[in-house]
């Protein structure tokens, strides 16, 4: 077993995917890198604040300038790549 692990490990380091175990024909685990992982938190933060702004346009009717959409995504990444 700790030979296929590492095969796995490797896996998920080369190819920057996660690999999903079944069991009874179900997934029941997924393993990644902590590169993959932090990778997609840092999307799924990105995804949060473009629903958060939206959301925001929807409810005040505010418009964004595309200079302002850009600086405040700037903004958010490089605050996002800081906490890393």
């Amino acid at each position: 077993m700790q030979k296929e692990l590492g095969e796995i490990i490797k896996f998920c380091k080369e190819n920057n995917e996660p690999v999903y175990l079944e069991f009874n024909d179900k997934e029941n685990l997924i393993i990644m890198s902590s590169e993959t992982y932090d990778r997609r938190e840092k999307m799924l933060e990105l995804y949060e604040q473009l629903v958060y702004i939206e959301s925001e346009r929807i409810i005040n009717n505010k418009q964004y300038t595309i200079d302002e959409l850009s600086k405040y995504l700037d903004n958010v990444i490089k605050d996002i790549t800081v906490k890393k």
